[in-house]
Formats: C-alpha cells, sequence, structure tokens
C-alpha cells in the first residue's frame, strides 16, 4: 500500500517555480539544501493531504481548483520561507553535500539518535552540547557539514539528538566489524557525563547518500545529572 501527501509535491514545484521567477540561480541559497529548508519551512505550516489513490490525486486537483486561496497560501508561504533562509545563513549552503557515492567497501553507519533529559524533573534538556566520540576520545566525523558533532540541544528540539557518521573503509565486503561509541555532555551546572554504547556492522560495496532505507540505531533515554 503506498500512502503519499500531495502537498509535497505541490510545495516542491512551487518552491523550483518561484526560484526561476525571481531569478535566483546565482544565489547561494539555492543550493538543494536551501531549497529542501524552504520546502520543509511551507510543509510544517500547511495541513497535510494524505491519498492511497487515483482517486484521491483527482480529488486533491479538484480540491486546489475550487479552493485557488491555498495556493495563495503556498506561493506566500515560500516566498517568506526564502527570506527566512536568506536570514539564516547556515554553514553547510556554501560546503554542499557529502560525495554523491562512497566506493567500497565501506562500512556504513546508522543514524544514531536518541533523547536527553534533566533528571532532577525528566524535563527535556536544552542548551547543551552532547558530543559523539571514539573510545579514544576522537570526535567522529560526520557525513557532511549538514551534521552536527557535537550536537546543540536548542529548547524546540525538545531533548532529540542525531549523529549521521561518515563511512569508513573496509578490507572487503561482508567484513564483520564491531565499533565502539562514546556520548559525552560536558556542561555548566550538571555532572560530567559518558555513555557507551557499540554498533555492530558488516561491510558493503558502496554507498549514496541519497539511498533510502538508511537503518537508525536508537539509544536508550539518558539522564542529566545535576551537581
Amino acid at each position: 500500500m503506498e500512502i503519499r501527501n500531495l502537498m509535497e509535491e505541490i510545495v516542491e514545484k512551487e518552491v523550483l517555480a518561484i526560484c526561476e521567477e525571481e531569478m535566483l540561480k546565482d544565489s547561494e541559497f539555492t543550493t538543494p539544501e536551501c531549497l529542501r529548508d524552504v520546502a520543509c519551512f511551507v510543509l510544517n505550516r500547511i495541513p497535510q493531504q494524505y491519498v492511497s489513490s487515483s482517486r484521491g490525486v483527482a480529488h486533491m486537483e479538484k480540491t486546489l481548483t475550487e479552493n485557488p486561496q491555498l495556493l495563495i497560501d503556498i506561493t506566500a508561504l515560500v516566498h517568506d520561507g526564502f527570506k527566512r533562509v536568506s536570514s539564516v545563513r547556515r554553514s553547510y549552503y556554501s560546503q554542499g553535500e557529502a560525495s554523491a557515492q562512497f566506493i567500497g567497501p565501506v562500512f556504513v553507519f546508522p543514524v544514531i539518535k536518541g533523547r536527553l533529559f534533566d533528571s532532577v524533573d525528566f524535563s527535556a534538556a536544552k542548551e547543551v552540547e552532547i558530543a559523539l566520540k571514539t573510545v579514544d576520545d576522537d570526535t567522529v566525523a560526520m557525513l557532511d557539514a549538514r551534521w552536527q558533532n557535537p550536537f546543540f540541544l536548542a529548547p524546540k528540539i525538545e531533548g532529540n539528538y542525531l549523529f549521521f557518521p561518515q563511512p569508513l573503509p573496509a578490507e572487503k565486503e561482508g567484513d564483520e566489524k564491531l565499533f565502539e561509541f562514546k556520548l559525552t555532555v560536558d556542561a555548566k551546572g550538571f555532572d560530567p557525563f559518558v555513555h557507551f554504547f557499540k554498533v555492530g556492522l558488516v561491510a558493503k560495496s558502496s554507498f549514496a547518500p541519497s539511498e533510502v532505507g538508511i537503518p537508525n540505531h536508537k539509544i536508550e533515554d539518558l539522564y542529566l545529572h545535576r551537581l
């Protein structure tokens, strides 16, 4: 069964159309990362429209025809999105994405994710940095500049952190290896925090960052202790 949000396609088309309309092609803010940020900005501010059949697609097209205000609202949000993106220069806009493909054999890491809380009131940790390191205390390189390490826990992300380590070369496809990592937090007002964990991997022949189905490695909920 295929389920999709039709608004994604509509918003993507409108973002590209406005980008061309306003002749923004020479701007660094028309990189794929920038356009994705604009599309996400819009999609987070409009109702989702999920369909699972061609009849649903036809119904949605009829809705847009009968309700032009929705398309007007999307267009206005896209313009607003470009303004917001232009006012916050994210470092990765000028650095680009990761290599199109990592030629193997390579060990491909999952996205490492979890949540960090304050152990006193069980609220989400905020305004602190959590770092992913090797057991030898080396900071782990990320897939590309869009992924932070250390990861800053802003108030709005409710204690959630994400890391996507850069793939590492292997001797041959099918090799197995156990990687040991640690998560560390050194923040004012809290005891120094360290959490160790392991990730077992099997080497792949190659890896393209754009491929779907990247697995997740979920860390159990972690808690900071106050001094």
